[in-house]
């Protein structure tokens, strides 16, 4: 295979990225923002791209050293690199206050499944494998805590016995959360 470079090249108002043969001078600009952004490189030379603007943010796909394509929008987006999908978190307003919606998405945008609905939501956590998600949700008397299967987008499991949780979190490899 050959060897590939990204390229982040930054001026007064807007950031490039740069991707080319590691034996070539950059010349294939795949994506230009004036906006913070996150990106992954693959050894295939797909590049997936999280720009965070104001409100949202909005993930882009390049390949095979073509500018990035927007495939998704969400208030957040998280890419699963296990996986190669996203979560989209949509925010609603409803009487009980803040709903999120999570949802799984593939990195052509198109959307998987729901994979969880709630309001008064804490932190959440991803499996290393990127098979499962904890998440806890908060109300006057308890925290109830869940496990999302992302092959199912269903609740694998839940409890409501807690008082409090300080935070979730999960292994770097395995299913462990």
């Amino acid at each position: 295979g050959t060897d590939l470079v990204l390229l982040k090249v930054m001026n007064e108002n807007e950031t490039s990225l740069y991707l080319s043969h590691s034996d070539k001078t950059p010349e294939n600009m795949i994506f230009n923002t004036e906006f913070p952004f996150s990106a992954y490189a693959k050894s295939d030379g797909t590049v997936i791209i999280i720009e965070r603007r104001d409100s949202s943010q909005r993930a882009y796909v390049s390949k095979n050293l073509e500018e990035a394509d927007r495939v998704y929008k969400a208030d957040t987006i998280l890419y699963l690199p296990d996986r190669d999908e996203f979560i989209g978190i949509t925010s609603s307003s409803t009487d009980e206050g803040e709903k999120l919606t999570y949802t799984l998405a593939t990195l052509s945008g198109d959307e998987v499944g729901e994979l969880f609905e709630g309001s008064n939501i804490g932190r959440r956590a991803t499996a290393g494998s990127g098979q499962q998600m904890a998440i806890y949700t908060t109300n006057e008397e308890s925290v109830e805590i869940f496990i999302i299967d992302f092959n199912s987008q269903k609740e694998i499991d839940s409890n409501d016995d807690y008082v409090a949780i300080e935070k979730v979190g999960a292994a770097n490899t395995g299913d462990l959360l």
